[in-house]
């Protein structure tokens, strides 16, 4: 079989990444076609008419790139499937066009809805402007557009479905995955004292940073060894810095962005690492990357307990769940991790056992080219 991963995805995203790496374990053969820009344009640069003019310049170039260049790899390559990954929403027009024309089917991996981001969530536009209203319509002409729609969690199909008007029989659940990222430690020589606790990420209100933030002052009052380490940054990042001032909080410390290997070494390093606290529509539906991450790193992880992630994890089995939103639970949920090794390293063994039977890249490809053959023998 062969795959055509399409568009203008980001090549460094982990939900992609793993998609193109699991499918090759599988010997699959992926052909890539992408245009990722991360940073085409700075908008503060230039007026908003100007702005906006290079933007449409860049995804009409975009837009024909990516159609002659579709077509002569499916011409030449057989292609049976296009997947569009994440993000394409604006692709799924020309990978449409492209599969019209060349007979091929496209799954779409969505990851996200536009409107859940930037509206409901982020809050970016208010629900009744024409910005919010053109978003809500537009995704939902596109979801009609592939043979396949991928979601990361059944709660999220369901949302999907309900929202965008889309059968369930036309969207299948893929799990993220990741890497392995457990390091053979030499030597504990050097090894600090303290608790580390270790967020990392992007800031924004799905992940409910402040909540953190609050537990990390309640902590602050009972044991001075528990230390909370960001690494990430984002669109709240500085009102979570300013909140930390404003507490005079000694035990936190903000890293921003790090490189590649001191972000594996951090995790590495770590005692628990944090999900995700928010309580909304979003955060109800969402098993996030980070949670992924540390279960492949075999970390004890605690997460705001909520549907989607008891998809996957039981409470004091394979994950540690706090409520949503509450940062005195968070704070209790830490305190009894620390105290209790046996819990923590339970909670650890059990997480990576889940990882390594359905969330490494060959157990991620095996499902994703699953999902492409079933889809096959059934038309």
């Amino acid at each position: 079989m062969k795959i055509l991963y399409f568009g203008s995805y980001d090549n460094d995203y982990i939900r992609n990444v793993i998609n193109i790496k699991g499918l090759r374990l599988n010997l699959v053969d992926v052909i890539v076609c992408n245009f990722y820009k991360r940073k085409l344009f700075i908008a503060s640069e230039y007026s908003k008419i100007t702005y906006l003019i290079r933007i449409s310049t860049s995804l009409f170039y975009r837009s024909i790139y990516l159609f002659f260049k579709g077509i002569i790899i499916i011409i030449k390559q057989k292609i049976s499937y296009i997947i569009i990954g994440f993000p394409g929403h604006l692709d799924i027009p020309i990978g449409y066009l492209i599969a019209k024309i060349t007979g091929s089917k496209i799954i779409f991996d969505p990851f996200i809805s536009l409107y859940d981001t930037f509206v409901t969530d982020r809050k970016i536009f208010s629900t009744d402007s024409l910005i919010s209203k053109s978003i809500k319509k537009y995704e939902t002409a596109i979801y009609k557009l592939p043979d396949l729609i991928l979601t990361h969690t059944e709660t999220d199909k369901l949302y999907f479905s309900k929202s965008f008007k889309i059968p369930l029989n036309k969207i299948k659940v893929l799990y993220i995955g990741s890497d392995n990222l457990t390091q053979k430690t030499t030597a504990l020589t050097g090894k600090s004292s303290d608790f580390s606790v270790v967020y990392q990420g992007n800031f924004i209100p799905l992940h409910g940073i402040e909540h953190i933030i609050h537990s990390a002052f309640i902590l602050s009052q009972i044991d001075k060894k528990i230390k909370f380490i960001f690494v990430g940054n984002g669109q709240t990042y500085q009102e979570n810095f300013n909140l930390a001032n404003i507490l005079k909080l000694r035990n936190v410390v903000f890293k921003g962005f790090v490189s590649i290997y001191d972000w594996k070494k951090t995790i590495n390093k770590a005692d628990i690492i944090l999900g995700i606290f928010q309580n909304s529509v979003k955060a109800s539906k969402s098993i996030p990357n980070k949670v992924i991450q540390g279960i492949a790193a075999k970390k004890a992880v605690i997460t705001a307990e909520t549907t989607a992630i008891k998809e996957l994890f039981n409470h004091f089995e394979n994950m540690y769940f706090c409520k949503p939103a509450d940062p005195l639970s968070l704070a209790n949920g830490i305190l009894e991790l620390k105290r209790n090794s046996n819990l923590r390293n339970k909670i650890a063994y059990n997480g990576n056992k889940i990882y390594k039977n359905k969330l490494t890249p060959i157990s991620v490809g095996r499902e994703l080219l699953t999902i492409c053959n079933e889809f096959q023998n059934s038309n």
